[in-house]
């Protein structure tokens, strides 16, 4: 029971993420740890225009302090950011889940 609760608690809070604060966490699974400015420019790719720094750094923010991401400094000018193991969980069990609407269960 207690495995369902914590799935049911996963997807309140995936769906509490805006769409951009969710590409960022796939960007991070994908790329492995990034600067702000390659995860902008990934995120530009994939939206096919300009991404901002006034949206990329606060939904960064925001992600990092919800524990779903890990921001360390780079160098004294340069953040680092890294997904978490909760960021990786939260992805993963929204994975599981869309898997599962694909194969119709």
């Amino acid at each position: 029971m207690a495995k369902t609760t914590e799935k049911s608690t996963l997807a309140a809070e995936f769906s509490d993420l805006t769409g951009f604060q969710r590409d960022a966490l796939a960007i991070l699974a994908r790329d492995g740890p990034a600067y702000g400015l390659a995860i902008k420019r990934a995120l530009e790719d994939v939206y096919e225009q300009e991404v901002n720094h006034g949206q990329l750094y606060p939904n960064l923010n925001t992600l990092v302090e919800a524990g779903y991401v890990e921001k360390s400094q780079r160098d004294k000018r340069t953040n680092e950011y890294k997904l978490a193991d909760a960021g990786y969980e939260l992805l993963e069990q929204h994975q599981i889940w869309l898997t599962a609407c694909l194969d119709g269960e």
